[in-house]
């Protein structure tokens, strides 16, 4: 490689957590890939590739030389930051003028409230009071107003800023909010600017719903429906279909409802309660709305209306609905009346004007049917400007009304709203109960199409439930969201969340890079558990300072981001117990792979992560770790055994699968991103494979995990095959007879072993695949060193149906009795005693 010496360029700003400059070569003009370091650490890269006039007229070859890149989170790295450049490949120096970030200033919080055509309304608060400062708005990167402000006798001010025209060209942008001479970004958020000559807010009133945020919920609901509508079909239904899906486009007068009867069943043990107050338009919709979005759970129909507005609706509504008359006042209703009034086990009521979401019922009635203790859940409910209607609580400290918002979307136990609801019946009937609770349900949704619309006021709810005491609340963090199905780190990352949970703990998620991926995110929610994102958070350093207060204790996952943000936690959440989770040992993991390829530089790389490593787990109040190779490996460097506890995981238990004689081949599992799997399928290709052959041509292996589908070249062999990522567990472990793991390094415990346990499937396995685990050879496992004992030992297990068998019935207890949920609760129950943290005050 040819190193550049000739490197020259300036660091001009940093602003809004983005860095400004140029990089050049005085020998040539190509652009150059450069790194941003912070005190010696990796912050940021980008190729300094951008054109600037300046540049080109001060000589700098033809301009293209400048550079815009998103840095990490400085606020970790201390108060004092020396920024310097890097060459990407070489490493040489870029020769710059210093350049230095210093946090000694207050403390400054921002947000973004509103966007009103080209009126943005931030507010910014500080740990002190606001001398004067001046706020930089910026749109895709670029500053584009500022606006000084000045409040002297407060910590909090809240103002409005104007966008420039040219930025109002109905397209999506991000925009930005910074203060001059601070560094970080203090708000975020993308929108669509539109072209509108007054504010967003009248001028809903005069948009249809397909041009607002209608639009894409009920092309949703209606492609659900229509994935769900059988092949066989009769034309009848597809009319009703059609009909139902143009009375919400457009209302139609004198409309007859009697072609919604095919959705409705009289049978059904749910009755959805729809109240007519009088407007017919506003009733209709949401009538048709009810039919257009699919449900598994079968429902009957009623409609409730006042005495003289009975007539209204004779002849208008499906012949198999029924009508119940309430004559306890114009527009208010006592909840027990409708329980009095109707046999079914669960009622629901939409109120009228309002357009429910694709299984909005299965998902309110799912909880009811799965927890005995729960009497009602409500649904999320939207206004026709899009905002959140009627969710306030003492969970929340201030009203929510963005539907977006992390606090918003995860259930949780507080006060129903009256818009969108499921009953259990049951709940009045019998004596009531401190323990009926009341559960919010986010991902069932409903949208109030008109901008005025009239609602039934139902009297009683404060009877049907009440809350749980108030929970104390534990922060996770780690580097990404969870991946469901994915991996081992990730299926142990929910279930330590759910045992938090289970020691009465509120949870709330707060991943490094704060995405918000789909499907992950809703899972974690779905199970009542809170999770931060951006744009409603900049940073981990956003958290812990805005939500810190509320924190008893903060559980991390893996030293790389432990020890970011170690310090800025004792400092802001002195209080709150720190426990760290290493995933696995990396350093021992790095210096295993290091001694086996006998690599001088991997093995001084490894020694460098054993100082960080440690280092984490000296400053913590608790190191949790898989196995006690760990803890003895540590305990060995830092003398310390107080605060070493072993992590326990939990499994599920599994069915039992296809027969002996059903099964077929062996079956290896992990992913194609992690070297020791890689290593170990080398091993079974090169070594093991060829021996089958020439005794068993009939034993295959079958290889799943993500990644390894794109590896079946390197593989191709005739009793290998390779299948990629499995969507399910079952499809690896049910079907096949033997599982091989042949790991010769790693660290940690292998969740690829123990769900083969839990399934029943013997194992043949490395010392270090079966490290931890709990298997000993010969009594739930067999253990193998040579190519020819791996040989052997999957050939024995594989003709010898009694040895199957009994390893099988054997591991399957063993995982019952060590990994079991009750287990786990336990050894994290005296974890949290130890350590003196409550679930309650």
């Amino acid at each position: 490689m040819i190193v550049d010496d000739t490197l020259f360029g300036n660091i001009e700003q940093c602003q809004a957590g983005t860095l400004l400059g140029w990089v050049a070569s005085k020998r040539h003009a190509e652009p150059i890939t450069v790194r941003v370091m912070a005190n010696g650490k990796l912050i940021g890269r980008g190729i300094a590739n951008l054109y600037r006039e300046d540049l080109k007229a001060a000589g700098i070859n033809e301009g293209k030389h400048a550079f815009k890149i998103p840095l990490e989170e400085l606020r970790a790295l201390g108060e004092d930051i020396h920024l310097s450049l890097v060459e990407e490949h070489s490493l040489t120096p870029v020769e710059h003028p210093s350049f230095s970030i210093s946090y000694h200033g207050p403390l400054l919080q921002g947000r973004i409230e509103q966007v009103d055509g080209s009126s943005i309304t931030v507010t910014v608060k500080s740990n002190h009071n606001l001398t004067e400062q001046t706020a930089i708005l910026l749109v895709d990167g670029l500053p584009v107003v500022s606006k000084t402000f000045n409040d002297e006798d407060d910590s909090c001010c809240s103002f409005s800023m104007e966008i420039p025209a040219k930025y109002i060209d109905g397209r999506p942008h991000t925009i930005q909010l910074s203060i001059d001479g601070y560094s970080d970004c203090l708000a975020s958020c993308a929108e669509v600017l539109r072209p509108l000559s007054y504010p967003w807010s009248t001028a809903l009133k005069d948009i249809p719903a397909s041009s607002s945020h209608f639009k894409e919920a009920r092309y949703t609901t209606l492609v659900d429906r229509l994935l769900n509508t059988s092949n066989g079909t009769n034309s009848l239904e597809v009319d009703a279909l059609t009909q139902a899906c143009e009375l919400l486009k457009k209302y139609q007068p004198q409309v007859k409802l009697e072609f919604l009867s095919s959705y409705f069943r009289n049978d059904a043990s749910i009755a959805v309660v729809v109240p007519f107050l009088g407007d017919m338009e506003s009733f209709c919709h949401t009538m048709a709305s009810i039919a257009v979005a699919f449900n598994e759970s079968p429902f009957k129909l009623v409609v409730l209306a006042r005495e003289e507005l009975v007539g209204v609706l004779k002849g208008g509504l499906p012949s198999n609905s029924e009508i119940l008359v309430n004559d306890q006042g114009l527009n208010e209703l006592d909840i027990s009346f409708l329980v009095d009034s109707i046999d079914v086990e669960f009622i629901a009521l939409v109120q009228p004007g309002f357009e429910v979401e694709g299984r909005w019922l299965d998902r309110l009635v799912a909880p009811l049917s799965k927890a005995p203790l729960l009497s009602i859940t409500f649904g999320k409910t939207i206004d026709h400007s899009g905002a959140l209607l009627n969710l306030v609580d003492t969970n929340f400290d201030e009203i929510k009304t963005n539907p977006f918002s992390p606090e918003v979307n995860y259930q949780q136990h507080i006060a129903p709203t009256s818009e969108l609801f499921v009953l259990r019946t049951a709940s009045l009937k019998e004596t009531h109960s401190p323990s009926h609770l009341s559960l919010y349900v986010p991902g069932s949704t409903a949208y109030c199409y008109f901008s005025e619309t009239e609602k039934l006021h139902i009297n009683g709810l404060e009877d049907v439930y009440s809350l749980p005491p108030k929970r104390n609340k534990v922060l996770f963090i780690d580097s990404q969201v969870p991946s469901l199905g994915r991996d081992a780190g990730s299926y142990a990352a929910i279930q330590e969340m759910k045992l938090v949970q289970g020691l009465g703990f509120d949870v709330t998620f707060c991943p490094e890079n704060l995405k918000n991926i789909d499907g992950n995110t809703e899972f974690l929610q779905s199970q009542g558990i809170e999770v931060l994102y951006a744009p409603f958070y900049q940073s981990v350093y956003d958290v812990v300072t805005k939500r810190g207060h509320e924190f008893s204790a903060v559980y991390i996952t893996r030293y790389g981001v432990a020890e970011k943000w170690i310090e800025l936690i004792r400092s802001f959440i002195p209080h709150a117990k720190i426990l760290f989770n290493n995933a696995d040992l990396h350093f021992l993991r790095e210096l295993r792979q290091a001694l086996a390829l006998n690599d001088p530089k991997a093995i001084e790389a490894s020694l460098d992560t054993r100082e960080r490593e440690l280092e984490v787990c000296k400053k913590v109040d608790a190191v949790l770790c898989y196995n006690t190779t760990e803890q003895a490996v540590i305990t060995s460097h830092t003398l310390e055994t107080g605060k070493l506890y072993t992590t326990p995981w939990v499994l599920e238990s599994q069915g039992l699968g296809f027969p002996l004689e059903r099964r077929q081949g062996l079956v290896f599992l992990g992913s194609a991103a992690h070297a020791p799997n890689i290593d170990a399928l080398n091993f079974l290709h090169d070594k093991v494979m060829p021996l089958l052959r020439a005794e068993r041509p009939d034993i295959r292996l079958y290889v799943y995990g993500s990644g390894m589908e794109g590896l079946s070249s390197i593989y191709n062999s005739e009793n290998i095959v390779i299948k990629g990522f499995a969507r399910s567990l079952d499809d690896v472990f049910h079907q096949h007879r033997v599982f091989v793991c042949p790991l010769s390094f790693g660290a940690g415990i292998k969740g690829k072993v123990l769900d083969a346990m839990t399934y029943g499937v013997p194992c043949v396995l490395s010392d270090i695949a079966a490290e931890g685990t709990g298997l000993e050879q010969g009594v739930n496992t067999l253990i193998a060193h040579s190519e020819k004992e791996w040989a052997e030992a999957i050939i024995k297990l594989y003709e010898d149906e009694e040895l199957w068998t009994s390893l099988s019935n054997n591991s399957k207890k063993l995982a019952a009795s060590k990994y079991s949920f009750e287990h786990g609760l336990s050894a994290f129950k005296q974890i949290f005693q130890s350590l003196n943290i409550k679930s309650t005050d």
